[in-house]
C-alpha cells in the first residue's frame, strides 16, 4: 500500500487542508516521482484529487448524515480517507465497492488506527443504501440545497440566486 494512488491521494489532500497548500504542485510532485509508475494509478490518483475537492462539499454533508458526532470535529486525515472513499463509492464506476472500502479501511488501520471501524462503518453504509442520505430541501432553504448539491460555497450560490433565480442557479453550477 506504500504507492497505493489512495494513500498519495489522502496525503496531498492532507497537505491542502493543513498547510493551505495547491493542489496542482502537489500532484505534480507526486506524479513526477517514480511512486506511481502505472498510468492508471497516475490517473486514478489525479482524479482522486481532483474529484474530492470539486465534490468536497456534498461529500461533507454525506459523512455528517452518516456520523453521529461533530463531523467537523474529525481528524483531517480522517476526513479525508472517508471524502476519498465515499468519491469513489458514488463517482466512480470502475472501482469496485469493496476495493473501495478495503483500501481506506487499510489506510485508516496504517495512519489512525482508532477510526479504521468508523471509516469501515461509514463506507458500508454508503453500500447499503444510498438513499438514506437525507439531502437538504429545495422548498426550504434553495441555497442550502443548491450548495450541497452541486458542491459549491454557499456564498456563492446566495449571490447566484439573489442575481439569477433557481433555475439559472442550478444551470451555473451544473456547467461549472
Amino acid at each position: 500500500m506504500k504507492n497505493s494512488p489512495r494513500r498519495l491521494a489522502v496525503e496531498i489532500l492532507n497537505r491542502i487542508d493543513e498547510a493551505a497548500a495547491y493542489a496542482e504542485p502537489l500532484l505534480d510532485a507526486a506524479l513526477s516521482g517514480t511512486a506511481l509508475a502505472n498510468p492508471h494509478d497516475r490517473g486514478l490518483l489525479t482524479e482522486l484529487v481532483y474529484g474530492t475537492l470539486r465534490m468536497r462539499g456534498r461529500l461533507d454533508w454525506i459523512i455528517g448524515q452518516l456520523y453521529r458526532g461533530d463531523a467537523a470535529a474529525l481528524e483531517t486525515g480522517v476526513r479525508n480517507i472517508l471524502r476519498t472513499g465515499l468519491y469513489q463509492l458514488w463517482y466512480t464506476d470502475r472501482i469496485p465497492p469493496f476495493a473501495a472500502v478495503n483500501e481506506a479501511v487499510g489506510i485508516a488501520k496504517k495512519g489512525c488506527p482508532a477510526a479504521a471501524g468508523l471509516v469501515n462503518a461509514i463506507l458500508r453504509n454508503v453500500l447499503r443504501g444510498k438513499e438514506r442520505i437525507a439531502w437538504p430541501e429545495m422548498a426550504k432553504d434553495p441555497g442550502r440545497a443548491i450548495a450541497v448539491l452541486h458542491s459549491h460555497p454557499r456564498w456563492l450560490v446566495e449571490r447566484w440566486l439573489d442575481r439569477y433565480g433557481i433555475d439559472e442557479t442550478i444551470a451555473i453550477c451544473r456547467a461549472n
